[in-house]
């Protein structure tokens, strides 16, 4: 973890990883791998945006949530391959940027807020 204030830019690299069998979640909750970043203000205000995968859906996906006050406010699943990805979040003054490349070339914004 790193305290951060003003405006940033963080990226990581999430290499593909193998889909997890289904119904191998502990006590019996779903089966799931995810990787990504966390931008954390407090308990009640997160971000969460990892590369997942689910083993009952067989699925990888991109994922997004974004809580505040304890509330779910945005975010949503898009499907992915089992590539590496990099995932960047960037804060502007107000506006959250969420983007992500395969190719380090072709970012492509997912979230402008």
């Amino acid at each position: 973890m790193h305290d951060v204030e003003g405006d940033f830019l963080y990226e990581v690299r999430v290499l593909d990883f193998p889909r997890p069998a289904a119904k191998t979640g502990v006590e019996g909750h779903a089966s799931y791998l995810g990787a990504g970043i966390l931008v954390w203000q407090d308990d009640q205000n997160l971000l969460r945006w990892p590369h997942t995968a689910s083993g009952e859906a067989n699925a990888v996906l991109l994922s997004c949530e974004q809580y505040e006050q304890g509330q779910l406010v945005g975010g949503g699943n898009l499907p992915m391959g089992d590539t590496p990805i990099k995932l960047r979040v960037e804060r502007r003054h107000d506006r959250l940027i969420l983007s992500a490349t395969h190719d380090n070339s072709s970012w492509r914004n997912l979230l402008d807020r």
